[in-house]
């Protein structure tokens, strides 16, 4: 299922659950199933985008090199996935309805969004915002906070004049760039080849994950001086953040990264 980008809807969804919980609003239980499933749905959608590439003329070549099993499994299979991600798009506009009709612009503003991020032709070296240094992490952690943001306030339109969902969108940006620059880890030789610049691939592992985890710690000061404090909200904060630095130590953690989102997200529903 990793080839298959599942892992990415189970990290954006713990995502989404985690920012609807620190947001302070008070969601019914059918409201916050279909924003869990709405953000999810529009992640993989665009996760498989990236992944498969709606052109076979645009196959990234670093793929390959980063991981032989997956691109070959890859291009074996990407009219299939494409369909999926055709799938997803279509699901996540019937999702959107129940929820609000506006949010059914998410998903073709995501593929866009993707394509413009990552896809350039096979032969190309056109510079993409993935190759750019530290910005690439951030877009992605802008990414997830704006999807998360705009079906947030579309469940509950009173909370878009409130402080506190707000700032759990700003962690939630804090959190998935630090996640984002750990899972650049697994990539570093491939990115150093294609002119991908990573933090790992200029400073090595250490650094990266230095940079990562001094993320995390902002993050956690984030939440100490704007955040709401209580169990719940420092269960989260302190456990994606934790978990992260754990996993950094770790040989491979791109995969560890995405299921723990969702891991956090589910302990969390379990226990309200």
């Amino acid at each position: 299922m990793e080839y298959l980008c599942l892992p990415s809807a189970v990290y954006a969804g713990g995502m989404a659950g985690a920012a609807l919980e620190l947001s302070g609003v008070g969601f019914d239980a059918a409201a916050w199933s279909l924003s869990i499933l709405l953000v999810a749905t529009i992640a993989w959608m665009a996760h498989l985008l990236d992944r498969a590439k709606p052109l076979a003329a645009w196959h990234d070549p670093a793929d390959r090199m980063a991981n032989p099993q997956r691109d070959d499994f890859v291009l074996r299979n990407r009219r299939a996935m494409n369909l999926l991600a055709a799938a997803l798009w279509i699901a996540s506009c019937g999702l959107a309805v129940l929820l609000d009709p506006g949010l059914a612009m998410l998903a073709p503003v995501g593929a866009v969004s993707v394509i413009i991020y990552g896809a350039r032709r096979s032969e190309s070296r056109r510079t993409r915002p993935k190759d750019v240094l530290i910005i690439k992490n951030a877009l992605t952690g802008l990414a997830y906070a704006s999807l998360i943001g705009c079906v947030l306030f579309a469940s509950a339109p009173g909370s878009i004049e409130q402080r506190l969902p707000w700032i759990a969108l700003g962690l939630v940006a804090l959190l998935v760039t630090g996640d984002a620059m750990l899972s650049d880890i697994d990539d570093t030789p491939a990115d150093a080849m294609f002119g991908t610049r990573t933090v790992s691939v200029l400073a090595g592992r250490r650094w990266a994950t230095a940079v990562a985890i001094g993320i995390y710690a902002l993050a956690v000061l984030y939440w100490v001086g704007f955040g709401a404090h209580t169990a719940v909200a420092w269960t989260l904060v302190l456990g994606l953040c934790v978990t992260g630095t754990v996993i950094a130590t770790l040989p491979r953690v791109r995969s560890l990264i995405d299921a723990r989102g969702g891991v956090m997200a589910a302990i969390i529903l379990l226990a309200l």
